[in-house]
């Protein structure tokens, strides 16, 4: 699923609506569904040993 997210400073965010007058919009902004996936895999990024073992499993892969 195609997602993303930026930030900056409070300062600089403030400007965007709803709070400033700079609107941001996209296909998939805010789609329930799109940031369900992103959740899903911001959740996963987070689990012990993720990074570690997507190392293990690359170098596996690149061993073949």
């Amino acid at each position: 699923m195609p997602v993303g997210a930026y930030g900056a400073s409070e300062k600089i965010m403030s400007h965007i609506s709803p709070d400033g007058n700079v609107y941001q919009a996209g296909t998939l902004s805010g789609n329930p569904v799109a940031m369900a996936a992103g959740i899903a895999q911001l959740k996963e990024c987070l689990k012990e040993n993720f990074y570690a073992d997507l190392k293990d499993k690359t170098d596996f892969l690149l061993t073949r």
